[in-house]
């Protein structure tokens, strides 16, 4: 994937970037004895004898100073220094633990010196009226709570050969706990590189402006930890290669995030408890993931959310409390030998549920035997189908598994077996029904023309289709698989029909790009069950 940053261009003296690296910041100074006196003249802009003592450690074996333990300086646009004088020699200035901590007399940029690669703990927390900052040198390293609650935080470049780049997350090995919480203007794309294997609990929590967050290239990072993406702005996401965990509450409340990719070859995750918790927009994972364990509220209220049926390779052994409470799904299919239990309302308040398949369960294998109660609570209220493949099966303790879970066998929830005309016609002859839209040529689909189709990503197409409501099809079901030729500007749509009877069937079909919708294509067809 081809990484695009943003980059504004300013003169800036050759002076201000000259100088060399330094080793870790992050370790502890040792006071020398001969400890002598900074008078702060050579900070631009600051004032003589702005410097307390205990502002700052001067190691002389190392040449440098340490600033630590919340310097009151304020200054507008602050630039730090590359060497500050130490009786007659230079030495190298490094930030400390707590630095600048609620410093709220710091308004504007600052500008690090050349020296600065890692940003220690809490080192800018609480600066309420910090803007922004520019590094002279891609950061290796951020501090648990370096820029926790700077609201006012929208930007972080690189300057370079006098141009502002965006890219200065790309080096980053270890981003700590809660080191941009509450950031709510950092803005833009972060994207992260190979040398990153930590990023903390709740280190993006409330961060509403990032948009995305580009993992791919993190082949150690493994895990996301508690809470590191909640109640963030990011609208897509890409995880790293050999990602195993994501915890407790990682993306909770991630309203605007629609799309999760995946590597081409697929992983298995263990998910924590509400880790997508609230994620409304959250419409698909762009390739497979096999789920080994799955937390309490996993994916509740994602309600644009709709997983393929749960099948044993699947290697889940429970659904808990709450997983897919008010999702999205519409239908669901069940297996003996697949997942061995499911939990108190793990369904519930699916309100558009209307088809449930256990037509996979023999005679001999009886209800399933699910710890859970409340299962299907507040699915459709106007009820719908479970299918079976043999009717006279359906037992009196089926009928009260249904009941313990809030489905009520009758008048709205219906019992249907596997339909003849389905088995006849469809299976035996294969019949496919294609609808070919060239959409250069829509003026509703312009998004989608050829002018612009070097932009155009087919992962986020989302096309379904709505069959008109009609009593034969009432118990089908409906399957549209898509395939887009760019060559030919053509989308090809297959629709294939299921447990169909007798009759005519019509419908409209719906285009999404993102999530958002673009068009409504009437779409009469013709289709013939006899």
């Amino acid at each position: 994937m081809k990484k695009i940053f943003r980059k504004i261009f300013i003169p800036i003296p050759v002076t201000l970037i000259a100088g060399c690296l330094v080793s870790n910041s992050f370790s502890s100074c040792s006071t020398s004895q001969d400890v002598k006196r900074i008078d702060g003249t050579d900070w631009q802009g600051i004032k003589r004898g702005s410097f307390a003592e205990n502002d700052y450690i001067i190691n002389n074996k190392r040449k440098t100073v340490t600033y630590i333990n919340g310097v009151s300086i304020g200054s507008f646009n602050l630039i730090i220094p590359d060497y500050v004088s130490v009786g007659k020699h230079k030495f190298k200035v490094l930030l400390g633990q707590k630095c600048f901590s609620h410093n709220t007399g710091l308004t504007g940029t600052i500008r690090l010196n050349n020296f600065i690669r890692e940003i220690p703990n809490e080192c800018f927390f609480g600066c309420a009226s910090l803007v922004g900052i520019i590094c002279l040198k891609k950061l290796i390293k951020i501090g648990d709570w370096a820029f926790a609650d700077v609201p006012l935080l929208s930007h972080i470049y690189i300057l370079q050969s006098g141009e502002l780049d965006t890219d200065w997350a790309s080096e980053l090995s270890y981003i700590g706990d809660f080191a941009f919480y509450n950031a709510i203007l950092l803005d833009g794309s972060i994207i992260l590189g190979s040398q990153c294997y930590y990023v903390g609990d709740y280190a993006f929590n409330n961060c509403s402006n990032i948009k995305s967050v580009d993992m791919q290239f993190c082949d150690i990072l493994v895990n996301i930890n508690v809470g590191t993406f909640a109640a963030s702005g990011i609208r897509d996401v890409y995880f790293p290669p050999n990602l195993q965990n994501i915890e407790d509450e990682a993306f909770r409340w991630c309203a605007d995030l629609q799309i999760v990719h995946i590597p081409v070859k697929g992983m298995t995750l263990s998910l924590g408890r509400n880790c997508f918790f609230g994620c409304e927009s959250l419409l698909r994972f762009t390739n497979v993931i096999k789920v080994k364990k799955l937390g309490e509220g996993c994916f509740s209220y994602d309600s644009n959310i709709s997983f393929p049926v749960w099948q044993p390779e699947y290697e889940l052994d429970e659904i808990p409390n709450n997983a897919f409470s008010a999702c999205g799904f519409s239908a669901l299919k069940f297996y003996p030998n697949g997942v061995k239990n499911i939990c108190d309302y793990a369904f519930a308040d699916n309100q558009n549920l209307n088809f449930l398949d256990f037509s996979e369960y023999s005679v001999e294998d009886g209800p399933p035997q699910w710890e859970g109660k409340h299962i299907f609570s507040g699915a459709n209220f106007n009820g719908g189908t479970i299918l079976f493949n043999d009717r006279n099966r359906f037992t009196q303790e089926w009928k009260n598994f249904f009941l313990d879970n809030n489905i009520e066998v009758g008048e709205k929830w219906r019992i249907e077996t596997t339909p003849q005309p389905f088995k006849k016609i469809i299976e035996p002859e294969k019949k496919k029904y294609t609808v070919i839209l060239n959409y250069s040529d829509t003026v509703a689909l312009e998004p989608f023309s050829y002018e612009t189709t070097d932009d155009f990503d087919e992962q986020q197409l989302v096309i379904k289709f709505n069959p008109k409501s009609t009593e034969e099809s009432e118990h089908a079901t409906f399957k549209l698989n898509t395939q887009i030729d760019k060559n030919n500007k053509e989308i090809k749509l297959e629709l294939k029909i299921s447990n169909a009877t007798p009759g005519t069937y019509q419908g409209k079909v719906l285009f999404f790009y993102g999530a958002t919708k673009l068009i409504t294509q009437e779409s009469l067809f013709t289709i013939e069950c006899v």
